[in-house]
């Protein structure tokens, strides 16, 4: 009888570990949006102030995204490649949703290719269409986190009585 509560308890935190797994996927989704939208920020100003060249300027701009931090051994490939290796490592991190990858690609492929005016449109743009994403994450996060959460408890409570 012991070994059968034992079990039961294990089934239940079980059940609340998936749910707290799937909801801190969706909220580290909303995070990486988030502070996407600051290094846009940054990226901004460091390429209104600075003459460097676009890996120097997203590296320094970067902030907390380290993923986003380009090694400067990578630079032989071109900027449109290692970008997308960075947005690469970034989605498995972060659980991003498939537009979120698409458009960072997009951004990336298109970033460094116009003069200073156009890069700042570029920037403008890009942080509207990631606000939207943010929204949508936000969104998410508050209606479906404490939802896994909850799920993911009573799921293993259910699996724990029936096995008792």
């Amino acid at each position: 009888m012991l070994l059968k509560v034992a079990g039961a308890v294990l089934l239940a935190a079980a059940g609340l570990g998936a749910g707290r797994l799937f909801s801190g996927r969706i909220l580290r989704r909303k995070e990486f949006l988030a502070a996407f939208g600051v290094f846009l920020g940054n990226l901004s100003t460091a390429m209104r102030y600075s003459g460097d060249d676009i890996f120097t300027l997203v590296t320094l701009s970067a902030g907390e995204l380290s993923e986003l931090k380009l090694k400067y051994d990578d630079r032989h490939r071109g900027f449109e490649q290692t970008w997308s290796k960075s947005v690469s490592a970034v989605s498995k991190k972060y659980a991003l949703s498939s537009r979120d990858v698409t458009l960072l690609k997009e951004f990336g492929s298109r970033l460094g290719k116009t003069d200073l005016e156009g890069q700042l449109c570029h920037l403008e743009l890009y942080r509207a269409m990631f606000a939207a994403q943010l929204a949508e994450a936000e969104q998410a996060v508050a209606s479906k986190a404490k939802l896994y959460r909850t799920l993911g408890l009573f799921g293993g409570v259910s699996s724990a009585i029936i096995l008792l």
